[in-house]
């Protein structure tokens, strides 16, 4: 039995869950230094994962069983508590960029920036969509950072408290299938262990061979797996990407079992051997014994070392920025192939000495004495070790969101907007959305109606209002209640009916003013719709009356019987006609006006626009007035037209001087 350690700490176990292997490390933090107590390896029996996703949990819960086991045996504790990563193979990495252009200059506040970034991150989730051809409901966003952030064109370190109109960020979104931590955390589950604390496999291999004192160099750590290839880059002090080769180990074993008709499991030890014999003997699955030569088999598989080479490389220069980055450090099983270090410097066109295997003898913040598990692939399990003797507490943050149990990764200090990600809750739907502007023509001028700005939604946390980057912990409740949109802009055609008066063309009522659309009257209760192109006729307007409602163009009108004058502008009631009251009658019907002296009343009258002067009488009747006119009403040639002043009139209705009286047969 291992004695533990002498300081009696708490005993930290690292699992790395692996495609090919399970490797199990417990130990304890002293000072900076992880202090390895115990570890143990042991492969799958079966192909129980591909590509370091969990296809078969019961097979992998036995083989974590057996590494449990064996190490509980040495150390004679029973382990109740883990810490784990997710394979790096599987992250999804999106880096966006996106613009918003406000209708006027703002200060940005929080709220803005926040709302910003969640755009940003929105975008990110339609491009992971796109890239995997599904919905990203199925994806945790496990982190976000920011690249830059761009105002007025200029870049900027932190865009909060700048005022402008025109802003930008750029952000490198992280997401990871959410069935990859479930099917690990229920591996961990029916072998008796609960996760406290769970990273990603490429942080914790650079957090073991990339501390942070040597970020601000610009370097790369491949990690050459089974099933793919991770990739991350470093660079001014920070993770500047990570990134993802779906070819690995695996595409090699796989030429060998083919070509020689191998189980896969004898495949991959053939492989392994050629690093360290000339000549290796296997059966294939007929039982047939072969002795083949290192040298044929390096031939065999040249082509996938060259391929598996020149992929890493362009993906690792695209990654840098069009670049080979200065150093590259390769781990993983996979990057023990032969002739593959080599390969890769030559693909990225830098000298051999700066690609380098990296094994766990270099890690500096490890010490372990026994070395029980040595070699590239101990230094992922090493760095989760390292990651969970930093972070002891529990790593996953259990809350309530608007009353539904939620689970985030706590890699870094979480925050309400994690939850709001995290939920795939729209960032449109938190801050206030203005309603839609109206913009149309009226008698060509153009016309916008802005639409009102709405109200901003509420984060509640235990009770309380907060804000995006408030902390969250476990059990804490989350109530986030959605803004509500502004009115949209709205008007009708009734809303510009000023200085309303009715007239008559040809006895036909008319209202003004009137409004059109493409030639279409428009009634008040129209809802003015925006793109619309709206002209009006008014007061103002007798050409283009006469020509809508009379078919004919003439600079001659007439308002109430007298030419109208330029500029006239029309009156209530006024009747508008094209002719004069006499023009193209049958005939004329007055042939004479005869002037008689009675003595009596003398009233001066027109007649058909003729001067009239009545005398004899103290009164006249309107019926008087064929006494002093030659009108023969036998002589029938139509209806008698009888008018007084522009209106109907009765034979007894009496008269005044200054009566204007008009009399014609109409037919």
């Amino acid at each position: 039995m291992i004695t533990i350690n002498p300081d009696n700490q708490d005993l930290i176990f690292g699992l790395d869950i692996g495609t090919r292997t399970i490797i199990g490390i417990v130990g304890y933090r002293r000072d900076n230094k992880f202090v390895v107590v115990k570890s143990a390896i042991k492969e799958h029996e079966e192909r129980a994962m591909i590509d370091g996703q969990v296809h078969d949990v019961s097979k992998v819960a036995y083989t974590v069983r057996c590494v449990k086991n064996e190490i509980e045996k040495a150390i004679g504790k029973t382990l109740t508590t883990v810490s784990i990563a997710a394979a790096g193979r599987v992250l999804n990495t999106q880096v966006v960029e996106v613009t918003k252009e406000y209708d006027e200059t703002i200060l940005f506040t929080k709220a803005y920036v926040d709302e910003l970034e969640l755009f940003a991150l929105e975008i990110a989730k339609k491009n992971l969509e796109k890239e995997i051809n599904d919905g990203s409901e199925n994806y945790d966003c496990v982190g976000y950072s920011i690249v830059n952030y761009i105002l007025e064109g200029q870049e900027i370190a932190q865009l909060e408290g700048q005022s402008g109109r025109l802003a930008s960020v750029k952000l490198l979104a992280t997401f990871l299938p959410k069935v990859v931590m479930e099917s690990l955390k229920e591996v961990t589950r029916r072998v008796g262990l609960t996760v406290t604390h769970s990273t990603l496999e490429p942080i914790a291999a650079i957090t073991a061979i990339i501390p942070p004192n040597l970020r601000a160099l610009n370097l790369a750590l491949v990690d050459v797996g089974a099933g793919t290839s991770d990739i991350a880059i470093t660079k001014a002090g920070s993770v500047l990407s990570y990134g993802m080769i779906p070819f690995a180990g695996d595409e090699i074993t796989e030429a060998i079992a083919q070509k020689y008709l191998l189980d896969f499991n004898v495949a991959d030890k053939v492989k392994r051997d050629i690093s360290s014999s000339d000549n290796i003997e296997f059966n294939d699955i007929i039982g047939r014994v072969y002795k083949v030569s290192r040298k044929e088999i390096l031939t065999l598989i040249a082509p996938l070392v060259e391929n598996l080479a020149t992929l890493i490389a362009d993906k690792l220069i695209d990654l840098n920025g069009g670049a080979p980055p200065r150093v590259i450090f390769c781990i993983g099983g996979g990057a023990q192939v032969v002739g593959l270090i080599e390969k890769i410097a030559e693909k990225a066109a830098i000298n051999e000495e700066y690609v380098t295997l990296r094994s766990g003898e270099q890690v500096d913040s490890i010490i372990d004495e026994k070395k029980e598990v040595s070699g590239p692939q101990v230094i992922t399990p090493y760095g989760i070790c390292l990651v969970g003797a930093t972070e002891k507490s529990d790593r996953w943050i259990k809350c309530k969101f608007n009353g539904e149990d939620l689970e985030l990764i706590d890699n870094r200090k979480v925050v309400i907007m994690d939850a709001l990600v995290a939920k795939d809750f729209k960032y449109e739907s938190l801050f206030p959305a203005k309603g839609n502007d109206l913009a149309f023509t009226l008698n060509e001028k153009e016309i916008l109606i802005k639409g009102d700005v709405g109200n901003a939604g509420e984060i509640w946390l235990n009770g309380k209002i907060t804000s995006l980057d408030a902390e969250i912990k476990s059990g804490d409740k989350i109530q986030v209640i959605a803004g509500k949109k502004g009115k949209d802009a709205t008007c009708t055609i009734g809303d510009y009916l000023e200085d309303s008066i009715i007239v008559y063309i040809e006895e036909n009522e008319i209202p003004l003013p009137i409004f059109l659309k493409n030639g279409d009257i428009l009634n008040p209760e129209y809802i003015i719709q925006s793109g619309d192109d709206i002209i009006s006729i008014g007061r103002s307007d007798i050409k283009k009356l006469v020509n809508m409602f009379m078919g004919s163009v003439t600079d001659k009108f007439y308002v109430n019987g007298e030419i109208a004058e330029d500029g006239y502008i029309l009156e209530d009631s006024d009747i508008i006609t094209t002719k004069g009251f006499f023009e193209n009658k049958q005939e004329p019907v007055i042939k004479e006006v005869l002037e008689i002296d009675t003595g009596g009343t003398t009233l001066d009258v027109k007649v058909n626009g003729k001067p009239v002067r009545l005398r004899g009488l103290n009164e006249y009747m309107f019926v008087n007035i064929f006494d002093f006119i030659d009108f023969d009403l036998n002589a029938r040639r139509g209806n008698v037209a009888l008018r007084l002043n522009g209106g109907d009139v009765s034979f007894t209705q009496l008269l005044k001087s200054g009566d204007d009286i008009e009399i014609f047969w109409q037919s």
